[in-house]
């Protein structure tokens, strides 16, 4: 009986003393995590632009007769938004771009062209001060000097951007843009087609988040 009891008795208190430690011990630490420094879920709009200076070099054939053109560049294009997911975007962008070609020979021309792109981004946030996109986009540009010079071009570009939060509404964006093109030209003397590689890098903008 008196063994009985003092089993029971230890059993008791060794009980007690570990929950007393268990109490007291700290809670595991989570894992860190990135929360998203920007309004990236489901349903959030976007609206931004940017602008960029660069250059493009172009090989046209007309009939069989290569030659070759340079073009430098300065565009402003006009973004749209809209999250099907979180951190996933449709993203719809305008673009009106300025520039000088030079052809080979030396002969110089001015005109302007017009653009859209419809694509899809995925944001990544890295750090409480620094969110990654990555994206793709079909692209369709129409180009005309206002004169007897017309090309259209289409194709797909893919980009990469880093957005520095200002505000959980807003932020400051640099990136890339690499496209691939394929198109027709027409110089008022003939047809020809026109095939360009444009890599675009320091394109600067703000973007807005609702």
């Amino acid at each position: 009986m008196n063994k009985t009891i003092m089993i029971t008795t230890l059993a008791f208190i060794c009980t007690f003393a570990f929950a007393a430690v268990a109490q007291d011990a700290p809670a595991p630490k989570a894992a860190p995590s990135v929360s998203a420094p920007l309004k990236l879920t489901a349903g959030t709009m976007t609206f931004g632009g940017s602008i960029y200076y660069g250059s493009d070099s172009y090989t046209i054939d007309y009939d069989g007769n290569e030659s070759d053109m340079d073009q430098s560049i300065i565009k402003l294009s006009p973004s749209f938004g809209y999250f099907l997911q979180d951190n996933l975007e449709l993203a719809i962008k305008l673009s009106y771009t300025s520039q000088t070609t030079e052809f080979e020979g030396g002969s110089e021309s001015e005109n302007n062209t017009t653009g859209l792109a419809l694509g899809a981004n995925y944001y990544l946030p890295l750090h409480e001060k620094l969110v990654l996109s990555v994206g793709g986009a079909v692209i369709l540009q129409m180009d005309d000097d206002g004169e007897d010079y017309e090309m259209t071009q289409y194709g797909v570009a893919v980009n990469c951007s880093a957005l520095y939060p200002l505000l959980p509404s807003l932020a400051l964006e640099a990136g890339v843009n690499i496209n691939y093109t394929l198109g027709t030209t027409d110089n008022g003397a003939g047809e020809g087609d026109i095939s360009g590689f444009g890599f675009q890098i320091g394109y600067f903008g703000i973007r807005a988040f609702f």
